[in-house]
């Protein structure tokens, strides 16, 4: 089962480490991989875990989605249509 996981740098959380993604699973198939690190939601920092659940929770209002990730020291940016 996926595990989010605070990234701690400097005591300061910059963002959430992907932990325990399982190969096919619908994040996986949309781009994310292990050890990610989700800096910003359609532009939204991810700097406390309260914040990223609820991002999280605001998902299902959009019809867009942009997620900035770290990995291996480059940013990476998934972007997807939500259908509805």
């Amino acid at each position: 089962m996926l595990t989010l996981v605070p990234n701690m740098a400097a005591n300061k959380m910059e963002g959430i480490r992907l932990s325990r993604l399982r190969t096919g699973s619908i994040i996986y198939n949309y781009g994310a991989r292990e050890g990610d690190i989700i800096l910003r939601v359609n532009g939204h920092k991810i700097d406390s875990m309260e914040k990223g659940y609820k991002l999280w929770e605001n998902l299902r209002k959009e019809n867009y989605v942009e997620v900035e990730i770290l990995r291996d020291n480059k940013i990476v940016t998934i972007a997807f249509d939500i259908v509805k």
